[in-house]
């Protein structure tokens, strides 16, 4: 089984979105990264602004891999959640070792949307794998999906065009629920000072 990964609630999330709203605000500083638009629920305006937003922090962050997960079995986009946080820490034991929460500089970054949440969700996300780290990653990431959901699927395919895999990921995301559906990495994180 794996690591048991504590439920966050509504409020813990938005912190959490905060959070990383703060973060890149030194980057827009710095000129390095447009500023993302706040939350809302429509974002049909703002969307290519929005898309590239997402576009600018991947890049910054290294983005290496796009990956689909598939449930094959009725879950919850809070279930999907769970299930993405428990694959994160596997994985990033299996990259970075049994401390892997001690290093929270080094753990692997990744964006993940929900899609089809009414039938046969599904996740799409990008993932920031370290160079150093990404044939282990490719040989594992099956693996650790399907030991934490039996009978679910892994598509991994390596990023050579980040703008159509942001377009392709966030492709469903102008109806509230499905937007509210973003999954950032750092949410399974305990921040350096926790």
């Amino acid at each position: 089984m794996g690591m048991p990964v504590r439920q966050f609630t509504r409020n813990e999330i938005q912190a959490a979105n905060a959070a990383f709203q703060a973060q890149t605000v030194e980057l827009v500083k710095k000129k390095t990264l447009a500023p993302l638009p706040k939350r809302t629920t429509t974002i049909v305006g703002g969307r290519a602004k929005w898309k590239q937003a997402w576009v600018d922090l991947l890049r910054e962050k290294g983005a290496s891999h796009t990956v689909t997960f598939a449930f094959n079995h009725p879950i919850s986009v809070d279930g999907a959640r769970e299930r993405f946080g428990e694959f994160l820490q596997q994985l990033d034991r299996a990259l970075l070792g049994p401390r892997y929460a001690k290093k929270p500089e080094r753990r692997t970054f990744a964006v993940a949307f929900a899609e089809n949440i009414t039938s046969n969700i599904h996740l799409h996300a990008v993932f920031a794998v370290a160079p150093e780290h990404q044939d282990r990653f490719l040989s594992d990431a099956d693996g650790i999906w399907k030991k934490l959901f039996p009978g679910g699927d892994v598509n991994i395919k390596s990023i050579d065009d980040l703008a159509g895999a942001v377009d392709y990921m966030t492709k469903h995301t102008s109806h509230k629920d499905v937007f509210d559906s973003q999954i950032l990495s750092t949410e399974f994180q305990r921040s350096a000072s926790a």
